[in-house]
């Protein structure tokens, strides 16, 4: 039951610093209007969000923020990317092959390249998107998007009984 309340509400929460995201990034684009737009997005193409996601999940080094030309973001994640492989390929060597016991370093340098990887590749298509409506590029979309975003059932239908409260995925049509 615990494990059960504690999905529900990461999934809640999930969904609420997701619709936040979502209206502060609205916020900010609609005060920024006359703000000057940088040299290097000046005469830019539109930012592609599935390109720079593809990017940032197929290579670990922070493609997709070079894509976006957020140079200083992609080196920081290709530095912290680097550096946790050879951290973890050094203390890997010394806990499973040697003779030292240095497994706990090992899963921290192996946290930190899941985590530095997990943010690039979510930060990637996020910072396009954001690009685009802050510097005006590409103009509206035309096109209809699903989107997916976590809700609850409760109590009642065919999917709960009464005293139930169930989480799950609502698909919208926008």
């Amino acid at each position: 039951m615990k494990v059960k309340t504690l999905f529900l509400f990461i999934l809640l929460l999930t969904g609420v610093c997701a619709s936040y995201a979502r209206d502060a990034a609205k916020a900010d684009t609609s005060m920024l209007k006359n703000e000057p737009v940088p040299e290097k997005y000046q005469n830019a193409a539109p930012r592609i969000p599935a390109l720079s996601f593809v990017l940032s999940a197929i290579t670990p080094l922070g493609l997709g923020q070079y894509y976006n030309k957020q140079y200083g973001k992609g080196a920081i994640i290709t530095g912290m990317e680097v550096g946790s492989i050879i951290g973890f390929a050094s203390t890997f060597h010394i806990s499973f092959g040697g003779s030292g016991s240095d497994s706990g370093t090992s899963a921290v340098f192996a946290l930190v390249f899941i985590g530095t990887y997990l943010y690039s590749v979510i930060d990637a298509p996020v910072a396009a998107n954001n690009i685009n409506d802050k510097y005006h590029l590409g103009g509206k979309k035309s096109f209809t998007t699903l989107h997916l975003s976590p809700t609850v059932i409760t109590g009642g239908g065919s999917y709960a009984n009464n005293n139930s409260t169930i989480a799950g995925f609502k698909l919208t049509l926008r």
